[in-house]
């Protein structure tokens, strides 16, 4: 099966260039310790050292390192301490699904479908932005490009993410937040959820048509 990406409502990225200060600041305030949730973004991760791919501000708690990439590894600090998913390292586009389950503590990642490591671990309150490609402070960036992101306040299910994967279908039930990188110019990200919650770009470029639709073949994650 190919990566795909559908091009259906937009054919654009953002450029992340790994300099400390470009990131995206999205209109989520979401607490991770509120209920289930997921969140799901396409990622071309270029980096090979420390990079942040999505992490949240504390607000008046403690916001953490979402997901991260260290020496190829991806990681989670969300509950505190560091603990790893798996390994990637082939520069290509992704489908990334963090799907969190409150009763049980459970983070999962899933990456093209294909589901990693579960980690074991209860998050911290915290009501800041969610940030995509780097720290709320702008450190620790990533270098790659970003693109299609979403979040619902709930646990996504085998078919939703399938579809998400497969068919670039995405699940409207309890979605909070809407990215699909029309714009393709400005420091503005359109929240198309119905939310209004729109996204502002630090320090960014746009990058057009070089998204992949088909023939693109899937490097396993290990």
């Amino acid at each position: 099966m190919a990566n795909r990406i559908s091009v259906r409502s937009s054919n654009n990225s953002v450029r992340h260039t790994g300099t400390n200060g470009d990131f995206i600041t999205t209109g989520i305030t979401f607490d991770p310790t509120t209920s289930d949730w997921s969140a799901s973004i396409w990622m071309r991760v270029l980096s090979r050292g420390n990079a942040v791919l999505m992490s949240q501000a504390d607000g008046t708690g403690t916001g953490r390192d979402i997901l991260t990439i260290s020496s190829d590894t991806l990681k989670s600090q969300l509950g505190g301490s560091v603990q790893s998913f798996g390994y990637i390292n082939d520069r290509r586009w992704h489908s990334f699904i963090l799907v969190h389950v409150k009763a049980s503590n459970r983070l999962d990642l899933y990456v093209d479908s294909v589901k990693q490591t579960t980690l074991t671990l209860t998050p911290e309150a915290a009501n800041g932005a969610w940030v995509i490609g780097a720290r709320p402070s702008g450190a620790v960036s990533l270098a790659g490009q970003s693109t299609h992101f979403h979040f619902w306040d709930k646990r996504l299910d085998l078919t939703e993410r399938k579809a998400i994967y497969f068919d670039s279908a995405v699940p409207r039930d309890n979605l909070l937040n809407e990215l699909l990188y029309t714009e393709g110019s400005g420091t503005n990200i359109a929240d198309t959820s119905g939310n209004g919650d729109d996204a502002t770009i630090t320090d960014l470029t746009w990058a057009s048509n070089d998204l992949p639709s088909s023939g693109v073949d899937r490097t396993a994650v290990s």
